[in-house]
């Protein structure tokens, strides 16, 4: 009897201190951070440091009036050379134009467009050739039409990676150095007199482009001598476009590049990609953008987004997983923090543009605790499903509706999505606490009545 009130006791104390300490630790950590409380445990970590690289960055803003001299924008999702036979669709056009018209909406005055070779390249394309230009001609009169400013981007279409349904790596891997060259230099030509923009970057991530087409291009000199080459020939059939190139910023060599660009190319502009804020990648672009300036030339952004990855993932974990992050409505309140740090950073540096990347979140996130465990690929179709719901019900994001009020200077109010109510990071860990503490409770017990038992057969023998 008295072993058994020993058992009980023991177990009540267990279920008590278990309980009690979980909570406390819930509590503490939660009143201590300041992550918010929203953002699952597992990204809290990773959330708080990321908010702390880019209280390093503000630091350096502080001396920003509040002017806005930049053309801030957005790329167009809908319109991304990477999508493929996507573009061809009979809702395709209608559907590039309405995101278009609500980016417009949001108080936009500059779109990027990612045409990448081999688009128009009549070889791999056939008759579908003339199905796509016709496509762009008619994606780029309506951003004519309302008076938007056009940037286009063009490398290599991904071949790898899950980012479009082209099958590109035996086209890349038959066409010698040479071969690979002219057709860029075809795409950019057909870019420059069928869809005539007003920047043209001919190139802006070596490393990427060399990855995905085999090709070695990744080197300051030879890709500087490519540059040089596009840039001679846009300007002979349209010298009214401002032509450049640029870097990742989290290229090591990214100096080289820039100052090869500088003394060996008759550029206008230096482009620039922004997404790792690890290390010093973000200061990177006050550096580019410092010594372009020494040779006088302008400078942009056109693509940009908070890459959500800490300093050990960058080298192991794939890109797909890390934008898959993305999708989820927990890192709003960060990525209009490095949205706003970069209106900043434009203004200050007078850049030509600066048009972010994944357009798709100034229309709709989705909730972690709905589908935390779908694939990435999964995750990334159900977010552009999203986006596509609420760009015809002309819906946005908290994301959206913050970027249109800082473009603005706080002209432009927007409707926002409402959001689904769901269960809080504190409330998923108490739950998840009491359960863990209640099955470690109940194998304590098991194993006190094994014991027990064991004792009296001892005693009894």
């Amino acid at each position: 009897m008295s072993r058994m009130r020993n058992s009980l006791s023991f177990v009540i104390t267990s279920v008590l201190t278990i309980s009690m300490l979980l909570s406390s630790f819930t509590f503490m950590y939660e009143c201590e951070s300041s992550v918010p409380s929203e953002v699952p445990l597992e990204y809290k970590i990773l959330y708080s440091n990321l908010e702390k690289k880019l209280d390093e960055f503000n630091t350096t803003l502080h001396g920003w009036n509040g002017t806005l001299s930049s053309k801030y924008g957005s790329n167009v999702l809908t319109a991304n050379a990477h999508r493929g036979k996507d573009l061809l669709k009979s809702t395709a056009l209608t559907g590039a134009k309405l995101e278009i018209q609500r980016l417009k909406e949001m108080g936009v005055s500059a779109v990027t467009l990612s045409i990448g070779f081999p688009m128009f390249n009549q070889t791999y394309f056939k008759e579908d050739r003339e199905k796509y230009l016709e496509f762009y001609k008619g994606v780029v009169d309506e951003i004519r039409r309302l008076n938007l400013t056009l940037i286009i981007e063009s490398g290599a279409i991904f071949s790898q990676g899950g980012y479009t349904e082209l099958d590109l790596s035996d086209f890349y891997q038959n066409l010698s150095y040479s071969e690979y060259i002219d057709g860029r230099l075809n795409t950019l030509l057909d870019i420059a007199s069928e869809l005539s923009p007003d920047y043209l970057t001919v190139g802006c991530e070596p490393d990427t482009e060399e990855k995905q087409s085999g090709k070695k291009v990744n080197s300051p000199s030879s890709y500087s001598e490519i540059v040089k080459y596009f840039s001679e020939e846009i300007k002979k059939i349209n010298q009214s476009i401002m032509v450049g190139a640029g870097i990742g910023t989290w290229e090591n060599r990214y100096e080289e590049f820039v100052e090869s660009y500088c003394k060996n190319t008759s550029l206008d502009y230096i482009d620039m990609h922004i997404y790792p804020i690890n290390l010093d990648f973000l200061q990177r672009a006050e550096r580019i953008v410092n010594l372009s300036s020494k040779y006088g030339k302008k400078n942009g952004i056109s693509e940009a987004w908070l890459y959500k990855a800490s300093d050990i993932e960058l080298a192991f974990v794939s890109d797909t997983k890390i934008f898959a992050r993305d999708v989820f409505s927990f890192w709003s309140g960060l990525d209009v923090y490095f949205l706003k740090n970069l209106v900043a950073f434009s203004s200050m540096k007078n850049l030509e543009f600066l048009t972010p990347f994944w357009s798709k979140y100034f229309f709709a996130y989705l909730e972690y605790s709905k589908y935390r465990y779908k694939s990435d690929s999964m995750l990334m179709s159900l977010s552009s499903k999203d986006a596509s719901n609420n760009i015809q019900a002309g819906k946005y994001s908290k994301t959206g509706a913050a970027y249109a009020y800082i473009i603005t200077n706080g002209s432009v109010k927007l409707d926002i999505e409402k959001e689904e109510n769901c269960c809080t990071c504190s409330s998923i860990i108490l739950f998840s606490s009491i359960f863990l503490a209640t099955i470690a409770v109940f194998v304590l017990f098991l194993r006190s009545r094994k014991k027990s038992k064991i004792e009296k057969e001892l005693k009894n023998s």
